[in-house]
């Protein structure tokens, strides 16, 4: 929607759910800049409106939140999750996640000392169970097959959904009833030895143009809007359109439906390992390409809501671009996407994710002076209170870029930051006195006295 009609249905809403007429304007606010419409908000209110706005839906009705997929969200997501837990025990509010243990590498200590939180692991099946969910795909799946899939499965239940998708791709299996039901005799089936190869097998199986556009597809990320996918491939969008209702059908995508999505309209990947494989079958050169070309897409749509992924794309393409001018070109183009990234997402109140855009700029940075303004632009994000050693850390390096650079007033101003850490951060009063007094001695005995400021 154009930013007149997000107003408009923004504001509607919130008169709807929220009677307290003085709460309006904040809340309205909040959600305006997570969708990039309002700009000024003060990061730290924007937590606290946002979560104010699903308590007073939970005054009228129980509010129940689904978060599909956490592994792949980012550190603005798992920290506002973690503040509704701690904010709204006494609201009608229950948040379900569901995700992989990868979750557990961003986040090592999720739910730990959190109240009413239960975790559940989802345990590999038994034989036992792969032989009743395999019935009850395909009831007429003969032993022999059965027992090749379930002794390759490990218990995994998506290597079986998987081989059935493969024979139905095949034409092996028909769907009959509301049934897979076998075409002929599948005594004798070749079931790759691994879930990766049986996806390659599948994808293997496409004409070469439908081949083609999943790669794309791939490129753009776990969903994606058939506008980008048309400007990374090149195919008109009458053509694309059929093309993904064959992908669909084929069961390697599936289109988002639910009104009440944000991703309504695009398409997604079936599973995260499809679009892993079909990635990776796309040489390096090609991918760099590809990833240009979504950066271009994603410029041309001039939103800010788009910057965390429009540097993703300008970092892949660094990556996969070796060494030389091109690659010095596309650093630059990286670095610019990562601090616009990392400027959204503290201005949504997402630090830790601004810290890790910032720090990822710095990987493709070697330029002194503006290594110093990223350092210590992290540094102001990372002082909300998130880790106070990484707090010290940043200073310091800012300080060593500072002294790097010769500029007095800058170096001053980074002992003072630095001073400022080791007392708030780390409640290290004692080492500021000395950093904070070893610059006064050298100011002293300076013709140019230090000047810094807090």
């Amino acid at each position: 929607d154009d930013e007149a009609t997000t107003r408009e249905k923004i504001g509607t809403t919130v008169a709807e759910n929220v009677r307290d007429e003085g709460e309006r304007p904040n809340i309205e606010r909040a959600l305006l800049a997570l969708l990039g419409v309002e700009s000024g908000v003060d990061s730290q209110q924007l937590f606290g409106a946002w979560r104010t706005f699903f308590e007073r839906l939970a005054d009228v009705n129980p509010v129940v939140m689904v978060f599909e997929d956490l592994h792949f969200a980012d550190q603005g997501l798992l920290d506002f999750i973690d503040h509704v837990q701690e904010w709204s025990r006494h609201s009608s509010i229950t948040i379900v996640t569901l995700a992989r243990p990868e979750l557990l590498d961003k986040r090592p200590n999720w739910g730990a000392g959190k109240r009413s939180f239960s975790s559940i692991y989802l345990e590999p099946l038994t034989s036992d169970q792969m032989h009743e969910l395999l019935f009850g795909l395909v009831p007429g799946l003969a032993d022999k097959a059965i027992a090749q899939i379930v002794a390759r499965a490990d218990g995994i239940p998506l290597y079986a959904v998987e081989t059935v998708r493969m024979l139905l791709a095949d034409g092996r299996l028909t769907l009959s009833d509301g049934a897979y039901r076998p075409t002929g005799d599948l005594d004798d089936i070749a079931v790759p030895e691994t879930l990766t190869a049986l996806i390659a097998a599948r994808l293997d199986g496409l004409n070469a143009a439908d081949r083609s556009l999943i790669a794309d597809a791939a490129v753009l990320g776990q969903s994606f809007s058939p506008e980008a996918l048309a400007a990374l491939s090149g195919v008109a969008a009458q053509e694309l359109e059929s093309r993904l209702t064959g992908l669909v059908r084929g069961e390697l995508l599936h289109r988002e439906v639910d009104p009440r999505s944000p991703e309504l309209g695009q398409y997604i990947f079936v599973q995260a390992l499809i679009r892993e494989v079909a990635y990776h079958t796309l040489a390096r050169k090609d991918r760099k390409a590809r990833h240009l070309a979504a950066a271009r897409h994603l410029e041309s749509l001039a939103t800010d809501e788009a910057a965390g992924a429009l540097a993703s794309h300008y970092v892949a393409a660094y990556q996969l671009a070796g060494e030389g001018p091109e690659a010095d070109a596309l650093a630059a183009q990286a670095r610019l996407a990562l601090r616009g990234a990392a400027e959204r997402a503290a201005a949504l109140g997402s630090h830790e994710q601004a810290v890790g855009l910032l720090e990822q700029a710095l990987e493709v940075t070697k330029d002194t002076a503006e290594r110093a303004d990223l350092l210590e632009r992290a540094y102001a994000s990372s002082f909300e209170g998130l880790d106070p050693q990484r707090d010290v850390r940043l200073a310091e390096a800012a300080l060593g870029a500072r002294r790097e650079l010769g500029d007095r007033e800058a170096i001053a101003n980074a002992i003072v930051k630095l001073a400022f850490a080791h007392v708030a951060s780390v409640g290290d009063p004692s080492r500021a006195l000395e950093l904070v007094s070893a610059a006064w001695r050298n100011s002293a005995t300076s013709p140019r006295p230090l000047r810094g400021r807090a």
